[in-house]
Parts: structure tokens; sequence; C-alpha cells
């Protein structure tokens, strides 16, 4: 997860912390890609809501860059310019006996007060990066997101005060995994 204020303690596996944003969730990723050298990393953290409701859990299976937008350069909107391969990511629903259908989720370095428009589920800061490195070192990814407050006016208030409410209930639910 990107901060220790979403949760952590308690964990029956080790817990990496990555800091916010991607540039820094892809590099801490790393490190511990190779320092652990897991075959299934779970991204748990707190998310804006955009189609689900504050204080939910979404299973997340699809990832895009909401800030990513090379299109004066003729390159779709979303997609990585000069870079081969999807700019939406899919993983495998591995989660889905406790929480559900995957999700999309829209990753950026801002944070998000407003959404309309979206064609994303959930916004974060963090999971495209963790997504793409894990698909890049060839590890198992998978994501549940916490939904701290609604991606609107609201947002930076009710993540301050949520941000860490939805780790109980993760852990309640993860250990159907292990």
């Amino acid at each position: 997860m990107a901060l220790p204020e979403e949760g952590g303690a308690n964990a029956p596996f080790p817990v990496v912390y990555t800091g916010c944003g991607k540039v820094n969730a892809a590099l801490h990723l790393s490190r511990a890609i190779q320092q652990f050298q897991p075959e299934w990393v779970i991204n748990f953290g707190s998310a804006g809501g955009v189609t689900v409701p504050q204080g939910s859990w979404v299973n997340v299976t699809r990832f895009l860059q909401h800030d990513m937008d090379a299109t004066p350069l003729g390159f779709d909107r979303f997609a990585t310019p000069f870079e081969e391969g999807p700019w939406v990511l899919d993983v495998p629903n591995r989660l889905q006996e406790v929480w559900g259908d995957g999700k999309c989720c829209a990753t950026g370095d801002r944070f998000m007060e407003h959404s309309e428009g979206a064609i994303w589920d959930v916004v974060d800061m963090e999971a495209f990066a963790l997504a793409k490195t894990c698909a890049a070192y060839g590890v198992a990814f998978s994501c549940v997101k916490y939904i701290s407050d609604g991606a609107n006016e609201n947002s930076s208030a009710d993540w301050n005060k949520e941000a860490g409410s939805g780790w109980e209930g993760f852990l309640e639910g993860i250990t159907v995994y292990f």
C-alpha cells in the first residue's frame, strides 16, 4: 500500500509501503519484488469512488492512467507515447470470491476532487504503476481498494478522516486466500 495511514498492522504477510504516486509505487514495488520474489502481489489502499459508494471495498481488475494525455502527438488518450502494449491493463480476477466482479481504476499523480465524465469506477495514485510493474516482472497482481471518499469537493476532508478505515475489513476478507 502507499502509506501507513491506510493500514498494515497485524498483517499475516509482508507489507510494503510505496509512498504516493506512480513513480514511487513503481520504484518501491520493484525493489520489494527483487527482495521478496513473491508469486502474487496484492495492493490494498484507499481510493476515491466514482461509481461505487464511500465506505465500500472494491476489487479492481482494470487499470489506466487518467493523467496520460499525448493526444497532441496523435496518440490515444491514456496511451503512453511510443510504447507498445495496451494502455488499459487487465488482470485476472483472483479475488472475486470475496470482493466480486472487477472494476476499473484510473491512476494519476493528482488527487481527484471531481469526476464528471469519468469512464472508470475508482481513482487512486498508484495502482496502474503497481499493475504494470508486476506485469514487467511476471508476478501475479490483484488490487482491493477501500473507498475513502467520493472523488468530489469533499474528497480531501473525507480521505483524511477515512483513509485507514478499510484495513480491518480487508484483513477479514483476505483470510479466505491465506
